[in-house]
């Protein structure tokens, strides 16, 4: 019985450049004083989100010489939920198992990222290990 591989999901935390308020400066104090941008952590006005797959990543049942790898892929997703472009870091020995990995994720709908409520073009990070 061959094992599953494990899926280890790490979105890409789009927040760079974004200055957060230090701990006098944040949402929440008690007077009422706090610069915060109006939300929770996750739904702040200046928060960015990364997108993120709309359906489970399919199973795989990779090759004898994949096993044990780890690799991660980097999926541009546009604004409507589709993917531009898919990159492996590293990419496997196996050409054929590399080509399946890209279409399969090529193919994919994602959930866009998000910034100030609206829908931006933003990669996703998912690692997969095998």
């Amino acid at each position: 019985m061959p094992q599953e591989p494990q899926l280890q999901a790490r979105f890409a935390d789009m927040r760079s450049g974004v200055a957060f308020p230090g701990p006098d400066d944040g949402p929440g104090r008690p007077d009422g004083t706090g610069r915060g941008d109006g939300g929770a952590e996750a739904e702040g006005q200046f928060r960015v989100t990364a997108p993120e797959p709309r359906v489970i990543v399919p199973e795989w049942d990779p090759p004898a010489e994949i096993k044990g790898t780890t690799v991660q892929i980097r999926v541009l997703v546009n604004a409507d939920g589709r993917a531009l472009e898919v990159e492996l870091r590293p990419r496997t020995p196996n050409s054929g198992f590399n080509r399946r990995l890209v279409d399969t994720y090529m193919e994919m709908d994602y959930k866009p990222g998000r910034r100030m409520g609206r829908a931006i073009t933003a990669p996703a990070e998912i690692t997969l290990i095998f």
